[in-house]
């Protein structure tokens, strides 16, 4: 492909930097925040604004060797049914410790595979949601899905429990790519599972897609855009594959010559995005493309888009309460983390209630940072000299870091104006994490090996 001007900026810019699902980001998480921490941040919350759940459930039933969530295998139920017992433990704890029935606006079951529960388990645990919080009617209860292992009885659970949108994750409907990637899903099984979903009146759904996976083609990524459009998702997400065999040991089984470069990976992009707004999508941040009418589109107009850890949303809550095997919480204090490992997170859920493993506590311009970053990547914008303002800062606190900038600029990256205004010019949306990044104070990119390539 012949890439113009700014795309050969881009290429350029082809570096290690983090996703910014969160700021600070999760490598700078520390061993010294630990239950005491986290367990203070819960007793302080207050009642004044709606909150939002995180349900981790780490099981699969295979690994699919792209994975880079934190998820067990196992082909028996039991400790699966063993780890409901003590996640309905640390929801009991976790309640108490907050002392008030707390608004709840959204619930967002992730994994692994949590429709890995079966119906009578993951009714167990919506039940106990609803004893201990205050579920509002609006809440969007929402869950991943692995098509490969949704049922009948697990659907019409959902449908009884409230679920109301589900994101289904199918990365590639090639069967050479599956192959190589370790998770063989036909079409088909996807559009069953669909069906079913809608059935139960789940009728909200997304589909994960994924470029940059081995073997992988432009051609075969424009097939998967046809081929998802034929199932009518109010969401696609098209998310780049992040190859990180240095922290996920699986992905070495993925054959590295077959990966494809930045360039191709950058006209993956490109042309997936350009087909799917011709459809009619609305493109939101780095990689999410909804319907018009959906409520992210209205929420990227309105200005009140977010990001957390399950990626672009219109959860707009300032606290997110994260439960099970390696969940981070978002607390107005800061950043708590279980214990990352099973038996380990069951281990101290059973002895204290708790199993807050490692975090991190806002300090200094920590938040101010966090706002100019989480508007740079779900905005493509971000109107520094407002935030300054509101933040109590002079006009010239963040000078160097534009003046650091101006490469960006000349390269047409992005844009500042007279205000200060920073914006992504549309061309360049694929290099918006390079972008936030130069807001990171943790981040240097000489000494960075932690992170995915940007492209």
């Amino acid at each position: 492909m012949s890439f113009n001007p700014i795309e050969q900026k881009i290429l350029k810019l082809d570096r290690q930097v983090p996703r910014y699902t969160s700021y600070p980001t999760a490598p700078h998480f520390h061993d010294g925040v630990k239950e005491k921490n986290f367990s203070q941040g819960l007793s302080s919350l207050t009642n004044n604004k709606p909150v939002s759940l995180y349900l981790h459930i780490p099981f699969c039933h295979e690994m699919c060797f792209y994975c880079g969530c934190n998820t067990k295998i196992t082909k028996k139920y039991a400790p699966v049914e063993k780890y409901t017992d003590i996640l309905l433990r640390e929801i009991r704890t976790v309640s108490d410790t907050i002392g008030k029935k707390l608004d709840v606006s959204h619930i967002h079951f992730g994994g692994g595979s949590p429709n890995s529960l079966y119906a009578n388990d993951f009714t167990r645990i919506m039940d106990m949601l609803r004893e201990r919080f205050n579920v509002l009617p609006t809440a969007e209860i929402a869950i991943e899905l692995d098509p490969r292992v949704l049922t009948h009885d697990k659907a019409e659970a959902y449908g009884k429990n409230g679920i109301n949108r589900g994101s289904l994750g199918v990365q590639d409907f090639n069967a050479k790519v599956q192959k190589t990637i370790n998770r063989i899903q036909p079409y088909e099984q996807v559009k069953e599972s669909i069906d079913l979903l809608r059935g139960f009146d789940v009728q909200k759904l997304n589909i994960d897609l994924i470029y940059g996976l081995p073997y992988q083609t432009v051609e075969g990524i424009l097939d998967n855009i046809d081929k998802t459009l034929t199932l009518k998702p109010d969401r696609i997400s098209l998310f780049g594959y992040a190859h990180v065999p240095w922290m996920k040991k699986h992905m070495r089984l993925i054959p590295e010559e077959a990966l494809p470069q930045a360039d191709m990976r950058l006209e993956m992009f490109h042309k997936a995005k350009d087909k799917l707004v011709k459809e009619g999508f609305i493109s939101i941040g780095l990689d999410h493309f909804v319907l018009p009418d959906d409520p992210m589109a209205i929420a990227l107009k309105e200005g009140t888009l977010n990001r957390n850890f399950q990626g672009y949303t219109t959860d707009n809550a300032d606290t997110l309460i994260g439960m099970g095997c390696s969940a981070i919480s978002y607390l107005p204090t800061g950043y708590y983390q279980n214990n990352s490992k099973v038996h380990l997170y069951e281990k101290e859920v059973m002895e204290w209630g708790l199993a807050t493993e490692r975090g991190i506590e806002f300090s200094g311009d920590d938040v101010l940072r966090k706002t100019i970053i989480e508007d740079i990547m779900c905005n493509l914008k971000a109107e520094t000299a407002t935030i300054l303002e509101s933040f109590k800062k002079s006009n010239d606190f963040f000078d160097v870091e534009l003046a650091q900038m101006q490469g960006l600029v000349d390269d047409g990256i992005i844009e500042i104006d007279t205000k200060k205004t920073i914006t992504v010019t549309p061309e360049a949306a694929a290099a918006v994490r390079v972008v936030a990044s130069y807001f990171d104070e943790y981040f240097n990119p000489q000494t960075n090996t932690k992170h995915s390539r940007a492209i």
